[in-house]
């Protein structure tokens, strides 16, 4: 089995579900694949990546990345075929953006602190 169908599309891409084909749809007008050989081309490596960058836009997009459900090659690459195509506008998230990003919860005074253990990285003892 090679590794496009034991991670890509065909692991967790479902082409009846509306979801996954709106997004490989909007993405294949960027000529990104889901589940294709080409560097910039995405491949999931587990559910829930439609759903959550169309519900919270990038920020839903990068969450999923940096928690591994997705990849590609080149990601330099992806990112340019995306942006080039504007594929972000064409996105209308259904979900608000976490409360930090909606500016409900503001940033600490101390911006060098270390979070939760009420010191400066910076300063010693």
């Amino acid at each position: 089995m090679n590794d496009t169908t034991s991670r890509g599309r065909g692991a967790f891409f479902d082409p009846d579900n509306k979801t996954h084909q709106f997004a490989a749809d909007l993405l294949a007008k960027a000529d990104i694949q889901i589940g294709g050989s080409r560097p910039w081309d995405m491949r999931f490596n587990a559910p829930g990546v439609p759903q959550a960058a169309l519900a919270h836009g990038n920020l839903g997009l990068g969450e999923t990345y940096m928690a591994g459900a997705w990849d590609a090659d080149e990601l330099d690459q992806f990112f340019y075929k995306l942006f080039s195509a504007k594929i972000p506008r064409h996105i209308k998230t259904t979900q608000n953006p976490s409360p930090y990003y909606q500016g409900q919860i503001s940033e600490p005074a101390d911006k060098g602190a270390c979070l939760g253990c009420g010191r400066s990285p910076l300063r010693s003892g």
